[in-house]
């Protein structure tokens, strides 16, 4: 078999492996969309009230991030619970820790 007809053959090849990877990615994110979309939106507030109390404390507003991180509380507490868990980490222990910074935990 002469070089370019085995280069043809090795592209049609990967072509093929082309098409059936993004094939099987769109399957997976198709699967992936209907489970996920339910908790995506809670995750992105989640992350956002976690943000804005962040902020809040670094502005010295510690009354207002402590709204924040009860909010966030709120949030977490409606995620479906598993292992591994869908949010990394407690966010009730940062509301603790907002609590005791400001004198009232």
């Amino acid at each position: 078999m002469d070089r370019p007809l085995r280069q043809r053959a090795r592209s049609g090849s990967q072509k093929e492996s082309a098409e059936l990877w993004k094939q099987r990615a769109e399957q997976r994110l198709k699967i992936w969309s209907s489970v996920c979309i339910p908790t995506k939106h809670k995750l992105l507030d989640l992350a956002a009230s976690i943000l804005d109390a962040r902020l809040a404390t670094a502005q010295g507003d510690r009354e207002r991030a402590i709204t924040y991180w009860e909010n966030a509380v709120r949030i977490q507490d409606t995620l479906y619970y598993g292992e591994p868990p869908e949010w990394f980490y407690p966010v009730r222990e940062s509301l603790g820790s907002a609590l005791l910074l400001n004198g009232t935990g």
